[in-house]
């Protein structure tokens, strides 16, 4: 009457051994993931830097051409952005009016730069005004001759960009003018006597006439 009990033990290494050998596959099989993972990482990211290299060299040696053919233009150059700060100024434009790189330099404003061409000489007259004049039109393009003070005649073109920005050159054209005279002044003065004829009158006041604004006044006085 006594029940009939059948016991079938194992041992622990016995009953873990089929686990312990998947576990040491997927262990290997993950280290060798997570091996090639890095070794892939770290060719991508060789790469990367690589290519970030090869993009710095671009850049460097663009900027070292742009600043060799800014730097060897025969005009002076400066190039404002849209809150009237100096973003490049050439070496021709520094020398033109013999001014100090420390001060014309990116990040000062446009003021300073005519106020450091009147404290060193190259500029005379009314600062402000001049400054004044100068903002209201940078939107739109502008020709103009200037005279220095020694002489000189420099040919100012400004050109507006399209974030708000301009751009400056300035030409000396002492000797074109001059050569211009020379060509042009039998056709405007008297031969015998050299005195202003009406051709000149005329071209005088067409040029005067184009200056004249609502807020300004002509006036001509013309004796026979």
């Amino acid at each position: 009457k006594f029940p009939i009990v059948v016991v079938a033990t194992t041992t622990t290494e016995a009953a873990l051994a089929n686990w312990r050998e998947q576990i040491g596959m997927l262990s290997a099989v993950a280290a060798a993931s997570v091996l090639a993972i890095a070794i892939l990482l770290t060719l991508v990211v060789r790469k990367l830097i690589q290519q970030h290299r090869a993009q710095q060299q671009r850049l460097t040696l663009e900027k070292l051409r742009l600043d060799t053919a800014v730097n060897n233009m025969t005009q002076g150059l400066l190039l404002f952005d849209a809150t009237q700060r100096l973003v490049i100024c050439n070496k021709r434009y520094i020398e033109m009016y013999g001014l100090s790189a420390d001060v014309i330099k990116p990040g000062c404003s446009f003021r300073d730069v005519i106020v450091h061409r009147h404290l060193t000489g190259s500029f005379q007259g009314d600062v402000e005004r001049y400054v004044n004049l100068g903002l209201r039109d940078v939107g739109v393009r502008n020709t103009m001759v200037i005279a220095t003070p020694d002489g000189r005649s420099i040919q100012v073109v400004n050109e507006p960009l399209a974030d708000g920005g301009w751009l400056a050159t300035h030409e000396d054209v002492t000797e074109r003018r001059r050569a211009e005279e020379r060509m042009t002044h039998p056709a405007h003065y008297d031969a015998p006597t050299d005195l202003p004829n009406r051709a000149l009158f005329h071209e005088e006041t067409k040029r005067e006439l184009a200056h004249v604004t609502p807020d300004s006044q002509l006036a001509v006085l013309y004796i026979d």
